[in-house]
C-alpha cells in the first residue's frame, strides 16, 4: 500500500531542472521507487517472512507475455544498446517494460483490498491531483510558480506544464484520475467522512478548473468515462448493467461506426463540422493522421517475423533517421499507443497487451468492489485517449499501477 500510495502521490509531482529533463527525472523515480519496493519484498522473503510468490493470473500472463514478445524483437532487432533504457522510446525499454510487469505481479498477490485502510491509496491520487489542478490553474492565468517558463518562447511554453510535463501527458493524467475518483466518491458517499469528500471533491474540481490547459485528448477520454459511468454505478449496485442502457450504448455506437466510416469514404469532401472531427487525413489532430499513415507504412514494410513479433524498441525513431518525416525532429513514437505496440512487439505483442487489459477489466467486473470500479473506468478513459496519445514515464507508470490494482485479489 505504502509503495501504491507513494507513485500515486509523488510520481505526478516529480520535477527537476525545469522541463529539460523532465522525462529522464520521471523514468529515474519510478525506476528507483519501484525498484526498491521489489528489493524490499525479496529481502523479506530472505528473511523469513510470509511473501506470496504463487502463479499469476490470467491478465497477469499477459502482460509477461508481452514482457517476453517485447525483449525478444528488440534484442533481435532493435536500437542495440538502447533496448535497455530507451531514450530512442521514451523510456519505454525492456528494463522499464519488467519493472511494469514485477510491480503488476507484486501488487496483484498483495493483501491491499483486505485491509481496512484500502482506500487511502484513493488519498494520495487526490492530493497529488488537486496540486496538478492548481499548477494548471496558475499557469493558465500566466503564473509560473517554479520559473519553468524562463528559457521557453510563448509557443513552446503553451506546451507544457508545471508537474507533469507536456500537455498531452497532463490530458493523460486527468484522464485517469478525475473520473475515478468521482466514481469513487459518487459510489461511497454515504460512507465517506467529511474530509475525504472534501479532498475527492476538492481535487476534481481543481483538475476540472485545469483542463483548458491540456490538449483536446482529455476529452476523448472524459467523455468516454462519461457514458461508462452509468453503465458501471449500475453494474455495482445491482450486479448487472441497465439493459436499456446498454442497449442504447450499443446503438449510438453503431451510428458513430456508420458516420466515420462515410466521412472518411463517401462523404470525405463534406466540409461538414462533423467531418472536421471524422474525417482523419493528413492534417488531422496536429498531424497524427500523417504520423499514423507513415508508421502503419513501416510495419507493412517489415518482414513476417517482425510482423509477429515487432521491430523491437526504438524501431520508429531508426526509421525515421532513414526516411524523415519531419525535418526538425525526429519522430520516436506512433502517437497511438496501440499502433506503437503493434510497430514495437507485433502482433503476438500487441494481443497479449490487449489480453491483460481485457483481463483486468473482466477482474473488476466480477467483484463488487467499488474501488475497483472506479480504478476501471479511470483505466477505461486512460485506454480511451491512449489512441491519439504517447506511452511514457509520466503518466504509462500511473495506468499501469492503476491496472495493477485492479488485479489485485479481493478477498
Amino acid at each position: 500500500m505504502l509503495y501504491v500510495s507513494a507513485v500515486f502521490a509523488l510520481h505526478p509531482l516529480i520535477m527537476h531542472n525545469g522541463y529539460f529533463d523532465i522525462t529522464e527525472a520521471k523514468a529515474a523515480f519510478y525506476t528507483g521507487i519501484t525498484a526498491t519496493y521489489i528489493l524490499s519484498l525479496v529481502m523479506l522473503a530472505v528473511c523469513g517472512e510470509r511473501i506470496c510468490f504463487s502463479k499469476p493470473g490470467k491478465a497477469v500472463t499477459c502482460l509477461w507475455i508481452y514482457f517476453a514478445v517485447y525483449t525478444a524483437s528488440s534484442l533481435a532487432f532493435g536500437n542495440g544498446r538502447e533496448v535497455f533504457i530507451a531514450a530512442d522510446n521514451r523510456y519505454q525499454g525492456i528494463g522499464m517494460t519488467l519493472l511494469y510487469a514485477l510491480s503488476v505481479y507484486l501488487i496483484s498477490k498483495s493483501c491491499i483490498w483486505k485491509d481496512s485502510r484500502s482506500g487511502s491509496v484513493f488519498y494520495s491520487a487526490a492530493a497529488a491531483l488537486l496540486v496538478n489542478g492548481i499548477f494548471g490553474i496558475m499557469n493558465y492565468h500566466g503564473i509560473d510558480p517554479f520559473g519553468l517558463y524562463r528559457h521557453m518562447s510563448v509557443f513552446e511554453s503553451r506546451k507544457f506544464f508545471s508537474g507533469i510535463g507536456n500537455v498531452d501527458f497532463i490530458s493523460a493524467y486527468f484522464s485517469l484520475f478525475i473520473p475515478a475518483l468521482v466514481f469513487i466518491t459518487v459510489s461511497k458517499f454515504k460512507e465517506l467522512k467529511s474530509w475525504e469528500k472534501t479532498l475527492y471533491i476538492t481535487a476534481c474540481f481543481a483538475g476540472i478548473a485545469a483542463l483548458p490547459v491540456s490538449s483536446s485528448s482529455v476529452y476523448i477520454g472524459l467523455g468516454c468515462s462519461a457514458i461508462l459511468f452509468p453503465l458501471l454505478s449500475g453494474k455495482l449496485k445491482t450486479g448487472r448493467c441497465p439493459r436499456i442502457y446498454t442497449v442504447i450504448l450499443v446503438i449510438l455506437l453503431i451510428l458513430f461506426l456508420a458516420a466515420f466510416v462515410l466521412f472518411n469514404t463517401a462523404c470525405r469532401e463534406t466540409g461538414q463540422i462533423a467531418g472536421k472531427y471524422l474525417v482523419i487525413d493528413s492534417d488531422w489532430g496536429s498531424d497524427r493522421g500523417k504520423i499514423w499513415a507513415y508508421v502503419f507504412n513501416m510495419f507493412r514494410e517489415f518482414a513476417p517475423l517482425r510482423k509477429l513479433i515487432g521491430g523491437g524498441s526504438g524501431c520508429i525513431a531508426v526509421y525515421d533517421k532513414n526516411l524523415r518525416i519531419f525535418p526538425d525532429a525526429i519522430l520516436d513514437s506512433a502517437h497511438n499507443e496501440y499502433l506503437n505496440i503493434l510497430v514495437n512487439s507485433g502482433i503476438l505483442g500487441l494481443a497479449a497487451c490487449l489480453g491483460f487489459l481485457i483481463f483486468c477489466i473482466l477482474n473488476a467486473l466480477k467483484s463488487q468492489n467499488a474501488y475497483k470500479y472506479a480504478l476501471l473506468l479511470g483505466v477505461l478513459s486512460y485506454m480511451a485517449q491512449a489512441a491519439v496519445n504517447i506511452a511514457q514515464p509520466m503518466t504509462t507508470p500511473l495506468f499501469v499501477t492503476a491496472a495493477a490494482l485492479i488485479t489485485a485479489e479481493d478477498h
